[in-house]
């Protein structure tokens, strides 16, 4: 059963969502629900300590390669591709393990100011 409620947004982000859902041909609500439910789940990832896996997305430039590749907790890492992309480079890797150690993991790439996303798989 679904609930309803009234929440205050910018005006900027009701055009951003309102536009969205004209180019889906989708509900707002329905916009607003699955970031909603996307916001929890990466909130729950980083609160509740657990074993987990994922995949560890990074965009940097190729001057920062050497110190990108020290930052990755090497003990995480079950699978990794490197991809080169002009003066920047992508790297994506599989890894798995304590949820503690791979938020470790991002903090310390973000501090490289290194673009991050993590992206739980389970």
């Amino acid at each position: 059963m679904k609930k309803r409620f009234g929440i205050s947004i910018s005006e900027d982000t009701y055009k951003v969502i309102d536009e969205l859902s004209r180019k889906a041909n989708t509900a707002r609500s329905a916009i607003v629900e699955k970031a909603i439910e996307s916001y929890i789940t990466t909130i729950k990832h980083k609160a509740e300590k657990h074993d987990c896996c994922g995949l560890l997305i990074v965009k940097y430039s190729k001057t920062k390669e050497e110190e990108v590749s020290k930052k990755i907790n090497k003990e995480l890492v079950n699978a990794e591709t490197h991809i080169h992309e002009g003066d920047e480079c992508v790297r994506i890797t599989y890894v798995k393990g304590s949820s503690d150690e791979i938020e470790k993991t991002i903090m310390n790439l973000n501090s490289l100011k290194a673009n991050v996303i993590f992206v739980p798989l389970d």
